[in-house]
Parts: C-alpha cells; sequence; structure tokens
C-alpha cells in the first residue's frame, strides 16, 4: 500500500513458489513462477515437489536466498539443454536444502544442461545441495563462479553427481562435500590467475570413461595461488578409467596437501608439473597399475620451461 505517495512494505518474510502458481509435480512449467518469486528479493521458499524449468532463471544485482525443503525433497529439473540459473552481480546470494537434476532423475543424463552460474558475485554460498549432471557428454558445470568482480564464495555438504565445479575467481572454500566427475570435465578445477582455495574433508571421484587428455578428479592450471587440500580422498581408481588423483601444473604457486590420501589407476596418482613452493605432508598415495606402464605415485617433473622450485615433503 501507500503512505503519502510512497510504497510502504507489507511484508518481508519468506515466500513460497507455490503462491505464485508453481505446482512442482515434475511436468508442468514452474519457469515464470519461480522466476516472479525470486524477483521480489525475499527468501523463495521450495516446498516438497519436482519442479520443472524449461529457461533460465535470471538474476541480476538483486539479494537472492534459495531455500528448499532438503534435497531428497526439493528438486528443480529440466528436460532443455539449459543453464538453471544465472546469478549476476548478487552480494551473498545463497542456495540450499535443494537439489537440481538434468530430466528429474538421478542417473545418467544425454544432455549438455548446466546448473549454476555466479557472475561477479561477492560471498556466494551453496549449502546442502545435491547437483545431477551428465556422466558422459556433460561439458558443463554444476558450479561456476567467474568475473573480476567475483570473490568469497562457499560449498559446503553438498554431492555433485556428474559435473564440475569450476572456479575462476578468488577466495572459494570446499567443504565436506562429494565431488564425481564427468567425461568431459574434472571433478573441481581452478584455471587462471586465482587462488586462495581452500578445500577440506572432500572426496573427488573421475568418470565412468574419459575423453580429455589430462583426466584427474582434481586439476589446477595458471597461476593459481596457495590452493590449500586438508583431509581429502582423491580417487583416481574408482571407474577404472586411466586418471590421476590430482593434477597442478603451468605455475601454481604455493600449493598444500596435507593428510589426503590419492589414488590413481594406469596413470601417476599426482603430478606437479612446473609448480612453486608445492608442500605435500602426512599423505598416501596409491597406485593401481594394471597396465604395466612406468606410472608412480607421486611424479615431480617439469614440462618445457615451467620449473619446480622449492618442493616441500615430509612425513
Amino acid at each position: 500500500r501507500t503512505v503519502n505517495g510512497v510504497y510502504e512494505l507489507q511484508y518481508s518474510g519468506v515466500v513460497n513458489v507455490k503462491w505464485f502458481g508453481a505446482v512442482g509435480d515434475g511436468v508442468t512449467d514452474d519457469t515464470d513462477a519461480i522466476q516472479n518469486a525470486i524477483d521480489l528479493e525475499f527468501v523463495t521458499l521450495f516446498d516438497k515437489g519436482t519442479f520443472r524449468i524449461s529457461s533460465t532463471i535470471n538474476v541480476l544485482n538483486k539479494k537472492v536466498y534459495l531455500l528448499g525443503s532438503g534435497r531428497d525433497n526439493s528438486i528443480i529439473t529440466s528436460s532443455d539443454n539449459i543453464l538453471f540459473f544465472q546469478i549476476s552481480s548478487s552480494v551473498s546470494p545463497i542456495i540450499e536444502n535443494l537439489s537440481m537434476a538434468s530430466q528429474g532423475t538421478f542417473g545418467y543424463m544425454t544432455h549438455t544442461a548446466r546448473h549454476i552460474h555466479f557472475y561477479n558475485c561477492i560471498g556466494w554460498r551453496v549449502s546442502h545441495c545435491q547437483i545431477i549432471g551428465n556422466s558422459l557428454t556433460n561439458n558443463g558445470s554444476g558450479v561456476y563462479s567467474s568475473g573480476t568482480s567475483s570473490s568469497m564464495g562457499l560449498l559446503e555438504n553438498c554431492i555433485i553427481n556428474h559435473a564440475q565445479i569450476l572456479l575462476e575467481t578468488w577466495d572459494v572454500h570446499v567443504i565436506d562435500s562429494y565431488i564425481w566427475a564427468n567425461s568431459k570435465t574434472y571433478g573441481l578445477a581452478m584455471i587462471g590467475s586465482y587462488g586462495n582455495l581452500r578445500v577440506t574433508g572432500c572426496d573427488f571421484l573421475p568418470p565412468l570413461s574419459s575423453v580429455i587428455d589430462k583426466q584427474a578428479s582434481v586439476y589446477l592450471s595458471g597461476a593459481v595461488t596457495q590452493p590449500v587440500f586438508t583431509n581429502c580422498y582423491f580417487d583416481g581408481n574408482f571407474s577404472l578409467v586411466t586418471s590421476s588423483g590430482l593434477i597442478a601444473e603451468s605455475g601454481v604457486i604455493g600449493l598444500v596437501i596435507n593428510g589426503c590420501i590419492a589414488n590413481g589407476h594406469n596413470e601417476d596418482v599426482v603430478i606437479i608439473d612446473g609448480c612453486l613452493v608445492p608442500l605435500i605432508s602426512g599423505c598416501s598415495f596409491n597406485r593401481n597399475n594394471q597396465s604395466g606402464n612406468a606410472s608412480v605415485d607421486l611424479r615431480i617433473k617439469k614440462t618445457g620451461a615451467q620449473t619446480n622450485e622449492r618442493v616441500s615433503i615430509s612425513n
């Protein structure tokens, strides 16, 4: 309502997407209802149900808080090759207790749907979510953060299945999450002049098959600064595809791998190629070499003009 010609806010609580016409039956197109609810910039609640969308939900320079009723209860799905959420220039956007699944089924997809893109966002958080991608053909990402103004992201207690965490940003923490790559991506990748990546208590699995040259559960490349992995499990052996647990190359600075376990299958378990001041402490690397090739548990090398400097290995 208006008071003396000025609008007066009458409500500031949680809004339910079903108030705007969303059905949540997995058949009805709920795109417009979800978009209209989010545009109000309140906490947007998804009740129990499967909410189908047919086009990207766009959020530009607005507050975002998407709240599900549990990742087994609130599912956003699409049968189209779309990006689910494009969130741009938002401060502290939050997504929690939701699942996002291509075609609405938790299994092996056949198309290239992507899920969340944070662009020029500060302080984003994805918590207690599940994202289901495509095991074989998806070259998109589950969560993608990019933009020159992007920083301070948190992904915690999430299940990322057949998808990727792609980080082109600074200051990201990934905590207590399970990340299973697909055939065209790594489980987690940071590429370029970014840094302050902190990964704690996470499990990384390789794909069921491989169609990229350097297959690894985690891939770091370029002038990535101070990536730290603590108490993580990098399994390059799970699917019996030729795969490493972790690859760091092309000038990564200050890599720390502490208290981690890594496995490889017919490939070097951990590869450090042209990195500055890497530190490996209290780790266990295990290689399953069924091909009889020359793979090793830990390979420190240089390619071309790259050099490794001040490598530290302990325990």
